[in-house]
């Protein structure tokens, strides 16, 4: 998949933990124990504070979009333009997701595709982390989410959106997220969206500046 499975280069994330939640998944806001282990083997319900969605172009016929959506815990600052970083430590969670327009996400439950032309309110990527670290050069264990939906209501600038999704132990992945989101658009300039397309959606979290050093194609 493009940006996914690009080679990962500089200094850019993360060390994993070893979370101490109960096993009724009760979040702690974000609050991590450094030196751990990424445990996938645990219900996790993320308590969301901020998002952001970035425009990637159409994804192959017309009418198709993919807006990458990134939501994170309160403790974890995102980029305010295109060249910041997510700076700070905490939980986070991202979905490639399929939508008809390229400036919002349709309202709609959005389901897992398994298939390769990645209809309509789909996503074809999921992934958390229990600890993002912005001063880490550690790599964090990213999880897969291996089904489940994002149901998205929008009213106007205003997102309503829950998770409810299982990784590959079978263990749940929920969370909620109310707000505005963070809106970047890769695709205005075709110089950069080829640069962008050589990332992956890690290195777009943390190494946000070092894309800018891509040859253009």
């Amino acid at each position: 998949m493009k940006k996914l499975f690009a080679t990962l280069f500089g200094v850019f994330f993360l060390s994993a933990i070893m979370i101490g939640c109960s096993k009724d998944g009760d979040d702690d806001g974000g609050i991590v124990t450094p030196g751990g282990t990424g445990n996938e083997n645990t219900d996790v319900t993320f308590n969301l504070k901020s998002g952001m969605l970035e425009n990637f172009g159409l994804y192959g016929t017309s009418g198709r979009y993919e807006l990458d959506l990134t939501l994170v815990t309160e403790s974890l600052v995102l980029p305010e333009d295109e060249t910041g970083s997510v700076t700070g430590q905490g939980r986070a969670i991202y979905f490639y997701m399929i939508s008809s327009n390229k400036n919002y996400l349709d309202n709609g439950t959005y389901t897992l595709s398994t298939t390769a032309n990645y209809p309509l309110n789909t996503f074809f990527l999921g992934e958390y982390t229990l600890d993002l670290n912005s001063n880490s050069s550690d790599v964090t264990n990213w999880i897969e989410i291996t089904s489940g939906t994002v149901t998205v209501l929008r009213n106007g600038n205003t997102y309503n959106i829950s998770i409810n999704c299982k990784n590959a132990k079978g263990k749940t992945v929920t969370g909620t997220y109310i707000g505005t989101l963070i809106y970047f658009d890769w695709d205005i300039v075709a110089t950069i969206h080829q640069k962008i397309l050589k990332a992956n959606h890690h290195e777009l979290l943390l190494n946000r500046a070092n894309i800018w050093q891509y040859p253009i194609l």
